[in-house]
């Protein structure tokens, strides 16, 4: 069966205009009042989508609003420099959004004076723009009439249509979209939008969703089976691997090393401890606190003691972070492997450098020791 012969299938006209005005009722008088919807712009959109992308709303509530006040628009956010951007970003994580995000505005101030532009195309071209963010900034910052799929459209989706497959295919994939373009109304695409991403985080849940309040009750085929969480067919999660690292907070006269990631990887631009772990090894050997510092800077610590442990799950690795304190000898570092920089600073001043969430945990093992 070709897409729209299955499309003619998934969905007739009676069921699109009907699965348009529910829930664009329901959102009307259910929808959060979130602070990039309750006072919009198309700069806020942009920001938003951004901090949203793998991450929970409560998270980004938290980074939202300080954010915009300290880059109030495109031209403030493309005129300061990456690092106070990753400062003020720093604890979300996927920290390429925000080097992406800045992009965007670079470009959007330089091609388009610091406006958004208008058309799907434009907006295509941008950095950091895929089709989930422009199918969100255009519908609903543009009103233009384009759809999105997210984790929560793909569940609210998936389980309206009992999709037997697995949706993170190609194929899968494509049908959704298919599905999505379909739907998507044409004269509020971006309060529609909105209303089935509200609809998967709030109704729809993964599990126990909340059927009896959901506008798309009688519409919804997995729930007239009687097994909406048996949709959409999730796809087989890796296992977490275990990791272990070692971490050195190396101190001359009262200060700590801290290096700076290059412009590739998951912490680009980001401040760190030393560390390593055993895969990371430029040779064959012992894990050590020792050998951390001579692979990555060629030092020799006089002394090392383990201060603590810290844990964090990162993509699919789950990770043990041991933490040395060491002293150094005179001497500087010689940068070697990812890292670009490098500068001692005072223990109560690393909460003002740009670092990860794993990273803060070491600072403040380190700070208590």
């Amino acid at each position: 069966m070709g897409q729209c012969e299955q499309l003619a299938s998934d969905l007739d006209d009676a069921s699109v205009e009907t699965a348009r005005r529910r829930l664009l009722r329901w959102y009307d008088e259910e929808h959060r009042p979130l602070p990039w919807r309750t006072n919009p712009s198309p700069y806020r959109t942009v920001v938003s989508e951004f901090m949203l992308q793998q991450t929970q709303v409560a998270t980004a509530l938290l980074f939202f609003e300080p954010f915009v006040e300290k880059f109030p628009s495109f031209a403030a956010l493309a005129s300061a420099s990456e690092e106070d951007v990753l400062r003020a970003w720093s604890g979300l994580g996927y920290y390429r959004r925000a080097r992406m995000l800045k992009r965007a505005a670079e470009a959007i101030v330089r091609r388009h004076g610091g406006n958004l532009p208008a058309t799907r195309e434009e907006l295509a071209a941008l950095p950091g723009f895929g089709p989930y963010t422009v199918g969100a900034v255009g519908s609903i910052a543009l009103n233009l009439v384009l759809p999105l799929v997210d984790g929560n459209v793909r569940r609210v989706l998936g389980r309206m249509m009992a999709m037997d497959q697995d949706l993170t295919t190609g194929a899968g994939r494509r049908r959704l979209w298919a599905v999505c373009e379909r739907l998507v109304d044409p004269v509020r695409p971006g309060d529609f939008n909105q209303g089935l991403m509200e609809l998967g985080a709030t109704v729809c849940l993964p599990r126990e969703p909340l059927c009896l309040v959901c506008p798309l009750y009688d519409l919804c085929r997995a729930r007239s089976a009687g097994m909406p969480e048996d949709f959409p067919r999730a796809a087989a999660r890796p296992a977490l691997q275990r990791v272990r690292e070692v971490a050195v907070a190396l101190m001359r006269n009262g200060k700590v090393l801290v290096l700076r990631r290059g412009e590739s990887g998951a912490f680009a631009g980001m401040w760190e401890l030393p560390r390593l772990d055993s895969r990371e090894l430029l040779e064959a050997g012992e894990l050590t606190p020792e050998r951390v510092l001579f692979d990555l800077v060629r030092i020799r610590p006089t002394a090392a003691q383990n201060i603590g442990t810290s844990r964090s799950i990162f993509t699919h690795h789950r990770i043990a972070t041991d933490l040395y304190r060491a002293e150094s000898a005179d001497g500087e570092p010689i940068r070697r492997q990812r890292h670009v920089a490098h500068k001692w600073v005072s223990p109560r001043s690393l909460d003002a450098l740009p670092a990860s969430r794993a990273q803060r945990k070491l600072f403040e093992l380190l700070k208590l020791s």
